[in-house]
């Protein structure tokens, strides 16, 4: 049994999910639940090629089959908008647009995209587009791609090399040098792709007297989609309204927005709604990927065991994405020395381009990969120095005393105790007693391993990794917005710029409310669905980078305590009494001691 005492609000009480009810009953709409009158469904051609020239590319035949509306081609995107925008500055900027021009990248990237009265059509239509490739040598390997007479993706670029760069903090070279250990490891990172359930779809729709840009779609950052989409189309910010459905799972990669764009392009051209949701082959092959790379990590040590100094150099595989490069190399920053003290750090990156898909968010971008790192680095030291691996971790942590610990690359460790947590596991899993039958097995032939390992999880995003890579100014931080109304009933309503995907938030915002305002979670609704026109929201809203907790919360216990604060004052009005003496309950304002002298917020 647990030795806390429950929790005297809602906060921190079990409690059945408010939002499951519509799920477990199948009335959840998602974006393929949609349907629009006169709605036409999409079809892309996709390159069967990692890297080839379109030396012809006919698309007649798709465009004469009855039930086809509309038929684009890179060549016709590019007349239609502007080239994207990467969120970095490259200099001298390859034009690119949601289909290829002139040259496709990687195995999977559309050419061509049919809009037909149902998706049967549409594919079929597809087939009976003629194109003819030259094949390119292509580059599939991050390092051979470094080389001078590697194939180049980009010619604007001349290299391969998107971005590079070396960060320095505290007395690397020093520590080296000082050292009595030194491990070295390499680590190759492999490539992965998150498989929700729902594959990434979209809706757009055209209104021809305002010229508003409407598009559903299950895209998990909608504060930074809007941006990237309405300057593509050319229209302001309030001219598109953007949408988010429920989202039937989402890893970080369900962000495209060249699909939101190249569907409302369609929708333009056809005068009509359209509607495009991937098959799962599409998804796996062409969406994003976690990128693979290769980190080569050194870790110096003292006479005692004592962690001096890391040294990483890591280059990445960023495949054919020029819009949204660097994060899988960036974000290492956040946990590059993990629990540990550690008091410099030498970290080199490479994002380099190569004929693959496009990288993207994955679960955990970066930071596992850089966890991995660290602790197999440290096993090899405890192998080293003949140490048991769990005791050289305890005598190299950062201490409870020591905190607020801020690493030498800035992050802050604001709470915690990880030699008490690890002690934990250590006992949860009768540690002594796996060594005892490890030793045992071994003395029988048997190879038993056991492993240990401590992880950090920076918990919200850091946008200043944007600021590493572009050099400027700007915001290192992430927000996030909510809005909390009582209505004239009494009933209290809740938005923010996030859409849950599985992991229960509606819940826990009716919760916190419910304790701010003195109401049940039961009567709170909070908003499921994100939409650009009425929830509140700014750039780095949406479901990412597990920034709930550690960021929405905040916005939403911020917005509820303001309208508590209005609640109080109208009351204290009304009660003649002085705000400090009331108190929120059971739906009314009372005074403390007086439970008679209320008025309710109905």
């Amino acid at each position: 049994m647990s030795g806390h005492a429950p929790p005297a609000g809602w906060v921190g009480r079990p409690l059945k999910r408010l939002e499951d009810p519509r799920f477990l009953r199948g009335r959840a709409t998602y974006i393929d639940d949609l349907r629009l009158p006169g709605m036409l469904h999409v079809a892309m051609l996709r390159s069967l090629h990692a890297h080839a020239r379109i030396a012809r590319l006919d698309a007649s035949a798709a465009a004469a089959l009855p039930g086809v509306a509309a038929v684009l081609t890179g060549e016709d995107v590019a007349r239609a908008m502007p080239p994207l925008r990467p969120l970095i500055p490259i200099p001298n900027p390859p034009r690119t647009y949601p289909l290829a021009v002139g040259r496709v990248r990687y195995v999977g990237e559309p050419l061509a995209a049919v809009a037909a009265r149902d998706r049967a059509t549409a594919e079929d239509a597809v087939e009976l587009i003629r194109a003819e490739y030259e094949r390119l040598p292509a580059a599939v390997d991050p390092e051979r791609a470094l080389a001078p007479d590697a194939p180049v993706l980009f010619e604007e670029l001349g290299s391969n090399v998107l971005w590079h760069d070396t960060f320095v903090y505290g007395d690397v070279d020093g520590a080296f040098a000082a050292a009595r250990h030194v491990v070295r490891e390499r680590f190759t990172i492999h490539r992965y792709v998150s498989t929700a359930l729902e594959t990434f779809g979209v809706i757009a729709q055209v209104e021809p007297g305002t010229g508003l840009v409407t598009i559903w779609s299950n895209d998990q950052r909608p504060g930074l989609t809007s941006g990237v989409v309405a300057a593509a189309l050319g229209v302001p910010q309030n001219r598109l309204r953007l949408l988010a459905l429920d989202i039937g799972g989402g890893f970080g990669n369900k962000r495209k927005a060249p699909y939101l764009i190249l569907a409302a392009l369609l929708a333009r051209a056809t005068d009509r709604p359209v509607k495009y949701v991937e098959d799962r082959r599409e998804n796996l092959a062409a969406l994003a990927h976690a990128a693979n790379g290769v980190m080569e990590a050194a870790l110096a040590l003292d006479a005692d065991g004592r962690f001096l100094a890391i040294a990483l150099r890591d280059v990445v595989d960023e495949g054919a994405n020029l819009q949204n490069p660097t994060l899988h190399s960036l974000l290492k920053l956040g946990n590059i020395v993990n629990c540990y003290r550690i008091g410099a750090v030498r970290f080199e990156a490479y994002s380099v381009l190569t004929n693959k898909c496009p990288s993207g968010a994955n679960r955990g971008i970066g930071k596992p990969a850089m966890c991995f790192a660290i602790e197999r680095l440290v096993d090899l030291a405890a192998r080293r120095l003949g140490r048991d691996p769990a005791e050289l971790r305890l005598a190299n942590f950062v201490q409870p005393s020591e905190l607020p610990w801020e690493t030498p690359v800035g992050a802050s460790y604001d709470s915690g105790d990880f030699p008490a947590t690890l002690r934990r596991a250590l006992a949860l899993a009768d540690y002594e007693g796996l060594r005892a039958a490890q030793a045992a097995a071994r003395g029988q032939g048997r190879l038993v391993g056991i492993g240990v390992a401590a992880a950090v999880e920076p918990s919200t995003s850091n946008l200043s990794s944007y600021m590493l890579a572009t050099g400027r100014g700007g915001t290192s931080g992430v927000g996030e917005a909510a809005l909390v109304r009582v209505e004239l009933d009494g009933s209290v309503r809740v938005a923010t710029g996030n859409v849950a995907s599985g992991q229960g938030y509606p819940t826990v915002i009716a919760q916190i409310v419910a304790d701010e305002l003195g109401v049940t979670p039961p009567d709170v609704l909070v908003s499921p669905w994100f939409d650009s026109h009425e929830n509140p929201w700014m750039f780095s809203s949406g479901n990412f980078s597990n920034k709930f907790s550690g960021t929405d919360t905040g916005a939403i216990v911020g917005a509820a305590r303001a309208v508590r604060e209005k609640i109080l004052s109208v009351a204290a009005h009304l009660l003649e009494a002085a705000p400090a003496d009331l108190e929120l309950r059971d739906g009314a304002a009372a005074v403390r001691g007086a439970p008679d002298r209320r008025v309710t917020l109905a």
